[in-house]
């Protein structure tokens, strides 16, 4: 008899840990949170007045997910400077490529050897199923620009030129 009491205990602690191991990861799961740059526009409740009908610009209807994978490990420097030099001109490219082109992006810290020369990484998922990895690299104290790895000129809209300079003087 004692030793099938030793046994439930054994199987019973076993299952409290399995348990508790369960709860910790759905826990740290939850801490990772999405982003969206140009939410999908939804309709409004309130009908327009017909009587003076206005243009409406409203951001693009399939716009990239951003997930920062555990996003309480970023500092507001981290994410503000990783928002800035990488989300953004990512994103911006690939809207001005095609329009859903890239479905989302998540940034994560990197957490193998190359971690000092490359800090973060990125993986980004497209419309069809394709995806792509990349490192960010470290520059001084910061990160380096995120910048396209283009089959000779970089096909970069005027818009863009403009808006991410440091970009273009990358490839060009």
């Amino acid at each position: 008899m004692p030793v099938v009491k030793v046994v439930f205990a054994i199987v019973g602690v076993g299952l409290l840990t399995l348990a508790g191991l369960g709860g910790y990861l759905y826990l740290q799961n939850g801490k990772t949170s999405i982003l969206k740059l140009n939410p999908p526009v939804t309709s409004s409740p309130t009908p327009t007045p017909l009587s003076s009908p206005t243009a409406i610009s409203s951001p693009p209807l399939s716009a990239a997910a951003v997930v920062f994978e555990a996003e309480g490990s970023f500092t507001p420097v981290e994410k503000t400077e990783l928002t800035k030099k990488v989300v953004n001109p990512l994103v911006d490219y690939y809207a001005d490529q095609e329009a859903g082109y890239l479905v989302s992006l998540t940034i994560a810290h990197n957490t193998q050897e190359s971690r000092d020369n490359y800090p973060y990484q990125g993986k980004a998922i497209f419309k069809g199923g394709g995806n792509s990895g990349f490192l960010v690299t470290k520059l001084g104290t910061g990160v380096d620009w995120w910048f396209p790895e283009c089959m000779g000129a970089c096909p970069y809209t005027d818009t863009y030129r403009a808006k991410y300079p440091e970009v273009v003087a990358k490839t060009q």
